[in-house]
């Protein structure tokens, strides 16, 4: 078995549940895009980088909006083409796949965390490149300003980056962005059942509550991500939406 195989393996990426995500993800993607001010309407179009096992893949499509996306595994790719998505190796330029100033939207969950800085900035700039000029980058990854979160960029062999708030301004400066959000992903109390709503809203106080001290006592009560992952969103420079919000 070749290495793309024994990730897949390790992932537990069923080939059988190719794009199917469960309500909890669904509520999850759609408090993200509100948590973005993201409003999308008819003829939305995004790209994503590493579909992975295409949950978000999945929900997309049922929203009705336009998808690409990009996966550097090969087997990956044809699940996706076998279900009728637009998909496309990661070694494809991104204006090739969209063509450029095309998209609302370029997405990478659980992605940067995978390349060196320079494979960041690249990409970056292949995104900027295949946004049109009102559009965002947003992307999820293991916070580097956390000390919780090191039990996931630590957790995975193939981790090669550990991104902090600072890295996000500076990797968004090179690539011609401007920051738009750096804060922790939302966790959603409405919509996931009762006992699960409970419990996040219990997680989400104590969360709170340890990220004040945590501030006020280790970073002279500066923004910083104090939750495992964080999330960015990033507008090209010049977009009227720049103005950088840290929480």
């Amino acid at each position: 078995m070749d290495a793309h195989g024994q990730y897949r393996d390790w992932k537990n990426w069923d080939e059988t549940r190719f794009a199917q995500y469960d309500r909890a993800e669904a509520v999850y993607f759609a408090a993200e895009f509100a948590k973005a001010g993201l409003t999308p309407a008819k003829g939305f179009s995004l790209l994503e980088i590493g579909f992975g096992n295409g949950h978000f893949a999945g929900w997309v499509r049922a929203q009705g909006w336009r998808y690409a996306g990009t996966e550097q595994d090969p087997e990956l790719v044809g699940r996706a083409r076998a279900a009728g998505f637009s998909a496309h190796e990661s070694s494809t330029p991104l204006d090739t796949v969209t063509g450029a100033g095309s998209l609302d939207l370029v997405i990478a969950f659980d992605v940067l965390e995978h390349l060196t800085f320079d494979e960041i900035i690249t990409l970056l700039e292949a995104a900027r490149g295949a946004l049109k000029p009102t559009g965002h980058f947003m992307a999820r990854f293991p916070s580097g300003d956390s000390p919780f979160g090191r039990v996931i960029q630590h957790g995975d062999m193939t981790h090669r980056s550990i991104i902090g708030s600072g890295i996000v301004q500076q990797l968004a400066q090179k690539a011609g962005f401007d920051v738009v959000q750096i804060r922790a992903p939302v966790l959603p109390v409405f919509g996931v059942g009762l006992i699960s709503g409970l419990r996040r809203a219990v997680i989400r106080s104590v969360r709170a509550l340890i990220r004040y001290f945590l501030r006020k006592i280790y970073f002279d009560n500066q923004p910083r991500v104090v939750e495992p992952n964080m999330v960015i969103v990033l507008c090209p420079a010049g977009n009227p939406r720049q103005a950088t919000k840290l929480n």
